[in-house]
Order: structure tokens, then C-alpha cells, then sequence
């Protein structure tokens, strides 16, 4: 019988160490589910949710603030999330779910920056063009100067007129993932 016992042991601990082998990496701009049980209701609402690695590798967690999420699988991102809760003594006995986006891809976005209100990467979507991006960006400070704004795609930059919102393509080209837009100063 202590053989036996010995034996699932072992097997027991090849098997979880396999599956965590296989466990893909969180890499920047990932989305993570993240759900939460053994904590009260409003607390359970407030923490479960979809969240997206920064560009810094960083998740930002509701009561614990940003934890470093690049590099772990989410496996080791849950443990690290239960470990900050206990420590700072914020939930006794937190249980922390953490799932990979199903297609574990990367947000795809565009960067906005220049004379713009909150220069970032906002997300892409299909059919975005340049005035929605820059729109998304909190649109131009009273510097920017929105007859001149660049786009940046690849290794080759053209100028637009942003000045007034126009569904010509000429004027307000559509995105593709990755481009950069530059809203100049005047």
C-alpha cells in the first residue's frame, strides 16, 4: 500500500509539473481574465474582470495595485495575486483564477502621441481611422496642430488634414495595428 500511495505521489507530481511547463508566458499587452472567490460580494464584482498587461508587463489589481505580470504563466501570476492579498492583509483566504485570452494574442493597437490630451497605444478595431484614434486619445491639445498630423506606418510617414472630421480617406485614413500617430505642435 505505501508503494501504491508512493507511486500516485509521484505521478501526481509529474503531471502538474508537465502542465505547467505547457502553460504559455504572459507577454505585454495580453489580456487575463482574472476571478476571485473566498472574499465578500462587492469585492468578488470589483476584482473579477478582463485586464491587459501594459507595456511595463504590469497588471493593475483593484486594492494591491500594479503586479508584475510579464514573464509568469497564470498559473504563477494567480499564486503571486493570493500571496499580495494575505500580505498585506487585505483578504484572509482569496482564491485567484487566472485564464489567458482564449486566442492568447496581444491586443493589437495603435500609439497616439504628440499634442494629444493622453498620449498611448489605444486599442485597434476594424475600421478605425485616424480621427478616431486620435479622438480616442482625448483628442488634440490647444497646441496641436491638426492640419499636419503624421502617420507612421512601417518606415513610411505621410501628413494628413485633421482640422475637420471627413469619411474621404484621403483626409481620415483607416488604421492598421501598429501605426503611430504624431499630432505636431503648432
Amino acid at each position: 500500500m505505501k508503494h501504491l500511495h508512493l507511486l500516485l505521489l509521484i505521478l501526481l507530481g509529474f503531471s502538474s509539473s508537465g502542465h505547467a511547463q505547457n502553460e504559455s508566458v504572459l507577454r505585454n499587452l495580453n489580456r487575463v481574465n482574472i476571478s476571485i472567490s473566498g472574499v465578500p460580494d462587492k469585492d468578488r464584482a470589483m476584482i473579477t474582470n478582463e485586464y491587459v498587461v501594459n507595456s511595463n508587463g504590469l497588471l493593475k489589481i483593484p486594492y494591491i495595485g500594479n503586479i508584475q505580470a510579464t514573464g509568469l504563466t497564470c498559473s504563477q501570476l494567480q499564486e503571486r495575486i493570493e500571496q499580495t492579498f494575505k500580505a498585506k492583509q487585505i483578504f484572509t483566504f482569496p482564491v485567484v483564477i487566472c485564464k489567458a485570452s482564449e486566442d492568447g494574442a496581444a491586443i493589437r493597437t495603435v500609439t497616439v502621441g504628440g499634442e494629444v490630451r493622453r498620449p498611448s497605444q489605444v486599442p485597434f478595431r476594424e475600421g478605425m481611422t485616424m480621427f478616431d484614434a486620435v479622438t480616442a486619445a482625448g483628442g488634440p491639445t490647444d497646441w496641436g496642430h491638426m492640419k499636419k498630423v503624421r502617420l507612421i506606418r512601417g518606415n513610411r510617414e505621410t501628413q494628413h488634414d485633421q482640422s475637420r472630421a471627413s469619411p474621404d480617406p484621403a483626409r481620415n485614413p483607416p488604421l492598421n495595428p501598429d501605426d503611430k500617430i504624431i499630432v505636431p505642435h503648432r
